[in-house]
């Protein structure tokens, strides 16, 4: 019985004149295909926890209040005295704040201990001596720290 392809089942495969290619480029022909591009991105943001701002009693806003005013007044009383609020020199606070998320409700607290520039009541901020600065209106807390 004679086959179909029976003039060429025992002949050598044909060479080719490329070079052959290496694994791990063979094995990027065959990985598997983003279509969704960025979707695991968007997972992993969805699933990504945020805070609420919390609300903070009157008391709490009080506080904050008072340990501004103490550390405003230092801040004068070593200006007026001449030592002036150089680094080294100035009340440390800890504050305790809130960063709105910027791609979704909500966001983080965080806590910031340095030493303080001055109390801005015309913007409502409190500058630090780096230049960073916190909002009155995302202020949570504000502890004094001893120097």
């Amino acid at each position: 019985m004679s086959g179909k392809y029976d003039d060429i089942i025992n002949c050598e495969r044909p060479k080719s004149g490329r070079q052959k290619m290496s694994l791990n480029d063979r094995a990027a022909q065959f990985s598997p295909f983003a279509a969704l591009t960025g979707f695991e991105d968007e997972i992993d943001e969805t699933n990504r926890q945020t805070e609420e701002m919390p609300e903070y009693s009157e008391d709490a806003q009080q506080e904050i209040d008072r340990v501004l005013c103490e550390a405003e007044a230092e801040i004068e009383n070593k200006n007026e005295n001449g030592s002036g609020n150089e680094k080294g020199n100035a009340p440390v606070l800890e504050v305790e704040y809130f960063i709105p998320d910027e791609k979704k409700s909500g966001g983080r607290i965080v806590v910031k201990t340095g030493e303080i520039k001055k109390i801005d009541r015309q913007n409502g901020k409190v500058v630090f001596m780096g230049g960073e600065f916190i909002s009155f209106r995302r202020m949570l807390a504000c502890r004094k720290r001893k120097t």
